[in-house]
């Protein structure tokens, strides 16, 4: 009687996970063999999934396409899943797992200023809003400075109180870090 041929047992790949604004970026090696694919699951650390070779990943069971830019979104502690498989029967080839950081922070990229043409007399104020994007920013905060006190004031709400007439900038930079700033001029009339 001849003994039965013992399984292939399942290869191994090495992942990378980096923190990335809004997620993760994941970084896989080996390259993948150019006749398969890569699949990946997400779970909780007590939930990873148990793949043994020739096992399939399918999409029914939560196994999605390997993004080919590494880019995915989890929570920091989370476990990826990632499984090299054959492109026909989507066959487990190899597996390699990781423990995703926490992702980075979403950074501010732009401020609008409001409202269009603002105006306020001395010893007036006129409010100044500030919208921010992207809408999920981590940090809308926002500083406010006046490129001239002789003419116009301004609080860390965006009230602006007007001095002396003439037109000055009010600045409106992020808090977050990111740099981004924009400036409105404020047109002060005599009273």
């Amino acid at each position: 009687m001849t003994p039965p041929t013992p399984k292939p047992t399942l290869g191994s790949l090495t992942l990378n996970a980096v923190a990335r604004e809004g997620g993760q970026t994941v970084t896989v090696t080996p390259a993948k063999d150019s006749a398969n694919m890569l699949r990946y699951k997400i779970t909780a650390a007590d939930a990873k999934p148990t793949v043994n070779y020739d096992d399939a990943c399918i999409s029914a069971d939560g196994w999605q396409d390997f993004p080919s830019n590494g880019q995915v979104s989890g929570t920091s502690g989370q476990v990826i899943t990632v499984v090299e498989m054959t492109t026909q029967g989507a066959k487990a080839r190899k597996k390699g797992e990781a423990v995703l950081p926490a992702p980075s922070p979403i950074r501010v990229t732009g401020i609008t200023l409001g409202p269009n043409n603002p105006a306020v007399t001395v010893n007036g104020t006129v409010q100044l809003t500030a919208t921010v994007a992207p809408d999920n920013a981590a940090n809308k905060g926002i500083d406010w400075s006046s490129a001239d006190a002789t003419k116009a004031t301004v609080n860390s709400s965006g009230l602006v109180t007007g001095v002396a007439a003439g037109t000055v900038a009010i600045k409106a930079a992020a808090k977050d870090g990111s740099g981004v700033n924009t400036s409105i001029n404020v047109t002060v009339n005599a009273a």
